[in-house]
């Protein structure tokens, strides 16, 4: 069984590691990826993370807030880690370029309401 006090934890995971994904412009990455490869598989942990947070989440949280895709968010994280054979770097570049930011801003939207753990 899932911990709802851990949300918020888990929505910190999530905005930090998006926070690093947008440290750079999709630009700026591809120039570091071609002179550091193994860049990119720091880029796709972090996408990861992501999934997996978001996983994590309790399904009241995500119920709650339906205007974020999870399940899309959590078959990401899944292809990412089972299917890694199969990945296309111009997916991770569509998803760092199309929902890192937007995703983002509601998780900062949602830790902004949420009261802080261990206060009533």
């Amino acid at each position: 069984m899932r911990e709802t006090i851990r949300d918020q934890e888990r929505l910190q995971h999530i905005q930090e590691a998006c926070m690093q994904l947008l440290s750079h412009s999709v630009e700026d990455w591809k120039t570091k990826v071609q002179i550091e490869p193994t860049l990119y598989y720091g880029i796709v942990k972090l996408m990861e993370i992501i999934g997996e947070a978001a996983y994590k989440l309790t399904k009241e949280f995500k119920a709650s807030r339906p205007e974020i895709k999870w399940r899309a968010v959590e078959v990401m994280r899944h292809f990412l880690v089972h299917e890694y054979y199969q990945i296309k770097t111009e997916d991770v570049w569509a998803t760092l370029t199309d929902d890192i930011a937007p995703l983002l801003t509601k998780i900062e939207e949602y830790l902004s309401t949420i009261e802080p753990e261990g206060k009533c």
